[in-house]
């Protein structure tokens, strides 16, 4: 036998019924009742045609697993087809056939689906890559998971149910008859600091269309655009926009879109150097009201430029800028920017000393110290002292990376040895190598 007629009567095509019928080569199932279960069908590796000319309730996982040479599948009603119950997507036969005929002779590639037909059940035609375009009647109030394949162009009627059906399905459809895509509704807008205005794009007159901000009211569309005022910068505001047919079923689509307002955008620019941080804070310049600037390292500075002095090297240090904004309302909101700044490593070169006579010296260094440091200076000592006896020191002057000092009446019966150093606001001695003196040397 290699054709096979199930009748109208029967409720199960059991699990296993048709196990590995290697001979049969065509199915016709004309219950609408069936059920077909796990692998009825399996293995019946020659089975090139299934036809279902009334529908069937339900096909279960694998139901036709092993019949990989399954090359139609024939459906001479399409509204009971999209009423089946496929328990996962390689259940549908289309998934192996991928070829729908609506006869013996025809095949199915631009599909209209009867206008009685309100759901259209998951996988209903999953794996027919075969299908060019399908046509959704208006009154459609749902399309299962993966119905169709997604290069499946979809054509409705605008202002229709089945529009708001594919957009809820993220589809686009296009206008039955034609080729113009009917696009989603969305929100557009453009901000300043203090306002947003609000713009509806691809809006249809054919629905009833709303507006809600931030979860409040629903209001009706009036015009193209609303605007917000009064705002405050880098504020958000939450937009739904919801378009709505009533054709014995209610359907809506929805959108949201969150809406800025500009930036004041806070920020510190800074230079630096072993010892010093310069800063300046700026902001864009908007419509808002600003009313106050602060910078901040360590202590409070008004306005929006900082010197300091005095850091220890190689360090990181903190700036800190605000922005004070007075709304309409005449609330203030502080918006504030900070950075992280690391002053360079620190150099101190000694170099060496000039004997202009006996015992008396000029000793000098280079580095990278600003010429507002005024806690430099030399420290000298004779070669032969114990760690009994201090050192003496002496400010050094600084002008463009080179420190100077002049030390008077050295013993000149011994040596003597000096570095420079460089004392930090926070107590720390950073100090250049040791260099020796003769202080009767004055070649």
């Amino acid at each position: 036998m290699t054709s096979v007629s199930i009748g109208n009567n029967l409720a199960t095509i059991g699990r296993l019924a048709f196990w590995n019928c290697s001979g049969l080569t065509s199915v016709t199932i004309y219950s609408n009742m069936a059920t077909i279960e796990q692998c009825a069908f399996l293995d019946c590796v020659n089975l090139t045609s299934l036809s279902i000319p009334y529908g069937v309730k339900c096909f279960k996982q694998e139901a036709l697993k092993g019949c990989n040479n399954l090359q139609k599948v024939i459906v001479s009603d399409i509204a009971a087809w999209c009423s089946i119950l496929f328990e996962y997507n390689t259940s549908n036969p289309l998934s192996l056939a991928h070829h729908l005929y609506s006869d013996e002779d025809t095949e199915i590639t631009d599909l209209v689906i009867p206008a009685s037909v309100k759901t259209i059940e998951n996988y209903a035609f999953y794996g027919c890559n075969e299908l060019n375009s399908v046509t959704l009647p208006d009154n459609l109030i749902d399309i299962g998971k993966d119905a169709f394949d997604y290069n499946v162009k979809m054509y409705v009627n605008k202002g229709t149910l089945s529009q708001l059906v594919c957009w809820n399905k993220n589809r686009i459809p296009y206008q039955t008859g034609t080729e113009e895509l009917l696009q989603k509704p969305y929100v557009d807008y453009s901000s300043t600091q203090t306002t947003s205005t609000i713009m509806w794009r691809n809006i249809y007159s054919e629905y009833t269309n709303e507006y809600c901000i931030n979860d409040g009211v629903w209001l009706p569309l009036d015009g193209d655009t609303i605007q917000m005022t009064g705002l405050r910068p880098e504020i958000s505001n939450n937009i739904q926009l919801r378009a709505t047919k009533a054709s014995g079923d209610t359907i809506s689509y929805t959108t949201t879109a969150t809406v800025y307002t500009q930036r004041i955008n806070p920020s510190v620019q800074a230079t630096c150097t072993a010892s010093s941080i310069t800063a300046l804070g700026r902001y864009t310049v908007g419509d808002a009201n600003v009313v106050s600037e602060r910078i901040t390292f360590i202590e409070d500075v008004e306005g929006n430029t900082l010197l300091k002095t005095g850091l220890d090297p190689n360090s990181q240090y903190q700036v800190s800028y605000s922005v004070v904004v007075q709304s309409d309302d005449g609330n203030l909101y502080s918006y504030m920017g900070t950075k992280v700044i690391t002053t360079s490593p620190l150099t101190l070169t000694t170099s060496q000393p000039k004997v202009i006579s006996a015992g008396n010296v000029i000793v000098a260094a280079e580095s990278n110290l600003d010429d507002e440091e005024t806690n430099v200076g030399f420290e000298w000592r004779r070669t032969d002292w114990t760690d009994d006896f201090a050192s003496n020191t002496g400010n050094a002057y600084l002008y463009e990376g080179t420190m100077e000092g002049y030390i008077r009446n050295l013993y000149t019966g011994a040596f003597w040895k000096y570095r420079p150093y460089y004392l930090s606001n926070s107590g720390t001695y950073y100090y250049g190598d040791w260099v020796g003196i003769d202080p009767t040397n004055t070649s």
